[in-house]
């Protein structure tokens, strides 16, 4: 998946030719820091302008929640803990 500040979208590309295969997650407001979880079924990415973390389903491309972290987040970690 990529992320696209200027237009707030995130969008689904192909690895090997980075052509755009879906882009249904439109809107976001200032998108960044997309983070996989390490099975690769959900994408966290900061959204700065409400101030939350877009939670993205990664086989359907759409956002199943969000969780509110308050002033322009700007970063995620993800750690995998036994």
């Amino acid at each position: 998946m990529g992320v696209s500040r200027g237009s707030g979208d995130i969008r689904v590309l192909d690895a090997s030719t980075l052509d755009v295969l879906r882009d249904d997650c439109r809107g976001t407001r200032g998108p960044g820091g997309p983070r996989l979880t390490p099975d690769g079924s959900r994408l966290y990415v900061t959204v700065g302008r409400p101030g939350d973390v877009a939670v993205i389903d990664t086989a359907t491309g759409k956002v199943v929640g969000r969780v509110a972290t308050g002033t322009l987040p700007w970063g995620i970690v993800i750690v995998d803990v036994p």
